[in-house]
């Protein structure tokens, strides 16, 4: 014979099961410890595009994370047409930075924040064809610029070697950006 449970039996159940699952997958960070991530976001300062990336990054310490990362950021991709001139251009950039995490002491395991600084580089570039009675033109630029990044962000344990990561930057340079992203991390090797 099934017994009835009572509402408040459930939620406290449910309650200390959270807790222990949240311990099981919450654990310090181990030197040697490696992890991957894709994130995806936006960059706004030099007009606002999208973004997506990846990067590794590597645990020296239980605090200190060497990280390496690459992003694309698709520009802009329109046609004209004025006064009898067609023309299409399109830009696009290339992040690329290296740098490191610190991650601050917490009890709270499973959502560990950080602040992160790091040099790299932005290489542009951009094209355009114009059309004007049956001569076409085609022009072509890039540019690499070099940067310093400063930011914050939260690894946050969904599972085991699971989770999501939140992440604000700063990046100054020639010009200066914003990108605001969040991605899923796994991490291995502990």
């Amino acid at each position: 014979m099934l017994k009835r449970c009572s509402l408040p039996s459930i939620i406290i159940f449910l309650t200390f099961w959270q807790l222990h699952s949240a311990t099981l997958c919450a654990a310090e960070t181990e030197p040697g410890t490696t992890e991957a991530a894709a994130f995806g976001g936006l960059v706004a300062g030099v007009g606002t595009h999208g973004t997506l990336g990846g990067g590794v990054a590597y645990a020296a310490t239980k605090r200190v994370w060497a990280v390496g990362e690459f992003s694309y950021i698709p520009g802009l991709s329109e046609m004209f047409a004025v006064l009898g001139v067609v023309g299409k251009m399109t830009a696009r950039a290339y992040d690329f930075n290296a740098g490191i995490h610190y991650q601050f002491p917490t009890k709270e395991l499973k959502a560990v924040p950080y602040v992160a600084a790091g040099l790299g580089g932005l290489r542009g570039s951009a094209s355009a064809r114009v059309t004007y009675m049956g001569q076409s033109q085609v022009v072509k630029e890039s540019d690499t610029s070099f940067y310093f990044n400063v930011g914050a962000g939260l690894r946050y344990r969904i599972s085991g070697n699971w989770g999501i990561r939140p992440e604000l930057k700063i990046f100054a340079g020639d010009d200066t950006f914003v990108r605001v992203a969040i991605g899923i991390f796994y991490q291995f090797g502990k």
